[in-house]
């Protein structure tokens, strides 16, 4: 499908207008997706992110690659964790493409001390 450095020059790019677009959606064929916002952290400490998607995803916290889920492929999960030194705003960029057959891109966190992961909430994300 594409790398990620060739991601913007290469994907033509629908958009996110909504928190509900971003983290949860259904991607039409041969398109891609790119959200660029902020994400509220009230807790310092080690947080999971995963992004379920079908097929390319990319997940990048204060410029920083956290989730690498690049390629042609099915539904699959990819976790990574990222430490947040400071509560504070942070950029939070994602992007998603799918090939063909359907596609789709969720996208989870597991703040410290959290139970399970969730969809992260829009009550956190800011654009």
């Amino acid at each position: 499908i594409c790398t990620e450095s060739e991601f913007d020059t290469h994907v033509s790019l629908g958009s996110a207008s909504t928190h509900t677009d971003f983290i949860k959606r259904s991607i039409r064929e041969f398109v891609g997706h790119r959200y660029d916002g902020l994400i509220n952290i009230t807790t310092a400490g080690t947080y999971n992110f995963s992004t379920k998607s079908d097929d390319l995803s990319f997940l990048h916290i204060n410029g920083t690659k956290v989730v690498d889920n690049g390629g042609d492929h099915g539904p699959r999960d990819k976790v990574r964790s990222y430490i947040f030194s400071s509560p504070g705003l942070y950029p939070i960029s994602v992007r998603a493409a799918n090939n063909d057959a359907g596609g789709k891109i969720e996208v989870y966190w597991k703040p410290p001390d959290a139970g399970n992961r969730v969809l992260i909430p829009s009550s956190v994300i800011f654009h």
